[in-house]
């Protein structure tokens, strides 16, 4: 083997965004990547196999399981033949973590949740499982028990993962968090995409106010500034002022489609990401490289 042209799981991760351990997960699991190995037995890459990562991702994307993904891949050309599953996967997680939910079953719940994270990209599991259930349990016909023991139990995951992947990248460029009350959750699943991509993650959340944002990221040199806010809030004035002052690029997350929050963003250079976790974190991707050139 050339061993010019190949490169270890670090720079596999780095060009596909997909962190090391759902790598090796996704060889041991399914055989759906064959590295090579080195005599000391370290896995090594070539372009092919990058490709076929990103063509993985894709498809998860698209909503395949990994059964269908190594058929396809295998057969490439027979999507059409299993369509009609792409959902099924998701759904049935849904349920059973809702039922786990309803048994207040701490360890289930966590156990399904552990299972799936461990093989599908953090911003997947955000998109196709966690926000959707957030959404449920943001209804107000949901017991309120089982909100306060869904919120409880997500907030304890999201810090744990936010805690361990931060403390990683200590020395990296540092990206400030805030949002309104209502949108910590939703904002925490973000920075912790945010984190996978090599920044580090200062969370306030509801605790800065936005005329403190911009004091702070001149403190900590932060190069951008990922905000949630609530739709009452984009009209107030400390927002308005708080990002016309602002000299580092802003990126606005949530659910903002009327033409009166898009002019406010368009006069004062801020990005709008939407709502879907997979488009915001490319978006923010993209708009970051042409910025910096990162």
């Amino acid at each position: 083997m050339n061993i010019n042209n190949l490169f270890p799981i670090r720079v596999l991760e780095q060009k596909s965004g997909i962190k090391s351990s759902t790598l090796r997960a996704w060889e041991r699991r399914y055989g759906l990547i064959k590295p090579k190995r080195t005599p000391k037995g370290h896995r090594l890459y070539n372009q092919s196999d990058l490709s076929r990562v990103l063509r993985i991702k894709e498809l998860l994307e698209d909503g395949h399981t990994f059964i269908n993904i190594k058929n396809i891949i295998d057969h490439e050309g027979a999507e059409d033949i299993i369509q009609a599953n792409q959902r099924n996967m998701w759904d049935e997680t849904i349920t059973n973590i809702k039922s786990a939910v309803s048994d207040f079953s701490y360890n289930r719940i966590d156990n399904i949740y552990n299972d799936i994270a461990s093989i599908y990209p953090i911003e997947l599991v955000s998109d196709k499982l966690l926000q959707p259930l957030l959404k449920f349990y943001s209804q107000e016909s949901t017991d309120i028990a089982e909100v306060g023991f869904f919120n409880k139990w997500l907030q304890i995951r999201l810090t744990s993962r936010f805690h361990y992947d931060n403390i990683k990248n200590n020395n990296s460029k540092k990206v400030i968090f805030v949002s309104d009350f209502n949108k910590e959750a939703s904002l925490m699943m973000l920075s912790n995409m945010v984190i996978t991509l090599g920044y580090q993650a200062l969370f306030f959340g509801s605790l800065l106010p936005f005329n403190l944002v911009n004091k702070v990221v001149k403190k900590s040199a932060a190069r951008a500034i990922f905000i949630a806010p609530s739709k009452r809030q984009i009209k107030d004035k400390l927002f308005i002022e708080f990002i016309k002052d602002s000299e580092s690029p802003i990126f606005v997350y949530g659910d903002f489609d009327d033409e009166t929050y898009s002019d406010v963003f368009k006069q004062n250079n801020v990005y709008y990401l939407g709502h879907s976790n997979p488009i915001a974190i490319n978006l923010y991707r993209k708009h970051m490289f042409n910025i910096f050139h990162e």
